[in-house]
């Protein structure tokens, strides 16, 4: 890992959330190759106040306001606590309003009231524009397999190849078709790789999932760095990159791949 962070502690309680029932007090962070210590994972919050006070801890004033506090523009926050977020921090909330205003110029959103003032945006996601992404595979044998996909254009099929060599080195681009020839490999992980490849928004969050730290952001998409990659795959894992990496859902254009229909091109 960058830095090279190996160890952490948080604050993680057991009873802030049902998702953290299964996490031990000595854990592996799903999402990161680091080791997590979770000391208070099994305390109340009465039990955290009293150790506070038994010590004498400073306490962040927010706790005042707030019952708790994370990333100030977290949309689970209730509509009264956004109103304090406005009311204590009007900067923040200005920045943020002007984010969400050109987010729905560029989305083509209407009803920016309730996008914007009534907290839409907090729940919903757009409709998307599919791109369609042909897929064939021509050739299977053995543990080998030759796959075709194709796009309607290059630069779809040059942002797979900058994340393809994380799977494999045989490939290459032959006009409008990526040919990839897989040995001992699944179609699965081909399949994610494409959809990680064409709906990455360049947020970079799933950087900390490669021990080597292979992959980089290119122009605002994930890329690989072939002399660090070991082709271990472990960035090719469902869960690690649904876990980190939500912000692909907000694309506008999200690709889907298809059977491939040599008659049209992309299906």
């Amino acid at each position: 890992m960058q830095n090279d962070v190996t160890t952490f502690v948080t604050g993680l309680r057991r009873n802030e959330s049902t998702g953290r029932n299964g996490y031990t007090e000595v854990d592996q962070n799903p999402m990161v190759p680091i080791t997590q210590l979770n000391p208070m994972l099994d305390w109340t919050e009465d039990d955290v106040w009293s150790y506070i006070n038994a010590y004498g801890l400073p306490v962040n004033p927010l706790y005042e306001h707030f019952s708790r506090i994370g990333c100030w523009c977290c949309p689970h926050k209730s509509s009264s606590e956004w109103q304090k977020i406005q009311r204590m921090f009007p900067q923040k909330a200005a920045l943020l309003k002007k984010n969400l205003e050109n987010l729905t110029d560029r989305l083509g959103i209407k009803d920016k009231q309730t996008f914007i003032d009534e907290y839409g945006w907090t729940y919903w996601i757009h409709s998307t524009k599919k791109v369609s992404i042909g897929i064939n595979t021509v050739c299977q044998g053995g543990n080998s397999t030759t796959i075709i996909l194709a796009a309607d254009s290059g630069d779809q099929l040059e942002r797979i190849a900058k994340l393809l060599p994380a799977l494999t080195s045989d490939f290459r681009i032959i006009g409008n078709r990526l040919q990839v020839n897989l040995k001992d490999i699944s179609e699965q992980r081909l399949r994610i790789l494409v959809e990680r490849a064409l709906n990455c928004v360049g947020c970079g969050a799933c950087l900390s999932n490669c021990v080597n730290c292979a992959l980089h952001l290119e122009n605002g998409n994930i890329a690989v760095d072939v002399n660090s990659c070991t082709q271990c795959h472990a960035c090719l894992k469902t869960y690690p990159l649904k876990g980190s990496c939500i912000a692909r859902h907000y694309s506008p254009r999200r690709a889907a791949l298809i059977a491939l229909d040599e008659s049209s091109g992309t299906g």
